[in-house]
């Protein structure tokens, strides 16, 4: 570990999904998952001060359920689910419990068609999410990733997706992917413009790895967020 890193261990962690099942004959999905671990954050040795590092069990549970419609070509799917996050610490020495809601709507649809050397289907696409307040504050848990950061949220998603399925080298899932994506942040007063925020993404499957690149344009500032490539 070099002097200016900082380090989370996650050790032991355990956890348990299970898979999805049907709630009797009423369409409704169920899915469950369940979380543990010991966390433990030591901070950067540079900044010479022990007090910063911290470390705290995390018990979570999550709960989510859903039903599926299909209408004329589209796919319409609410989801409801429950996030339930014990901590055995937190920054005022006395342990803590998350919770909250998310609700989501997914709607898309889904074209093709067929020419001589390939097969192009367009899926269109548009996801809301939504969190309900969290019942601790930003400043109560410590963060020690992302899924301890919890904040009121309702987010619109739009966008493409264009799959392309070669026929001189059929693969499992498509030759190319490119996916091309809108956010919107609802009620909040963060953003100005309505549309802040712009995505891209090209994926290239071959027959044993696959070449992807993403990127993400700020909007509303003028300014890439992010572009990144990878092999996996």
């Amino acid at each position: 570990l070099n002097s200016f890193e900082g380090i989370k261990q996650e050790l032991p962690s355990v956890f348990l999904n299970i898979k999805p099942f049907n709630l009797g004959n009423i369409g409704i999905v169920s899915h469950h998952y369940f979380k543990a671990g010991y966390l433990d954050y030591v901070t950067a040795e540079d900044l010479n001060s022990s007090h910063l590092d911290f470390s705290s069990a995390r018990v979570g549970i999550y709960n989510e359920f859903y039903r599926p419609f299909k209408l004329k070509g589209l796919s319409l799917t609410p989801l409801i689910g429950m996030t339930g996050i014990f901590y055995s610490n937190s920054p005022r020495h006395v342990h803590a419990t998350q919770a909250l809601v998310n609700y989501d709507l997914f709607l898309n649809s889904s074209f093709a068609r067929s020419y001589s050397r390939f097969r192009h289907i367009i899926k269109p696409y548009l996801h809301y999410k939504g969190l309900s307040k969290p019942k601790l504050t930003p400043d109560t848990p410590f963060i020690f990733d992302i899924e301890d950061g919890y904040s009121h949220t309702n987010l619109l998603k739009g966008g493409i997706s264009n799959l392309f399925y070669l026929k001189k080298l059929p693969l499992f899932d498509p030759n190319f992917i490119i996916d091309l994506s809108a956010y919107s942040f609802l009620d909040t007063k963060t953003f100005k413009k309505p549309i802040p925020k712009i995505q891209g993404s090209l994926t290239w499957n071959f027959p044993s790895f696959t070449l992807g690149t993403k990127c993400a344009w700020n909007v509303e500032n003028q300014f890439i967020d992010y572009a990144n490539v990878g092999v996996g």
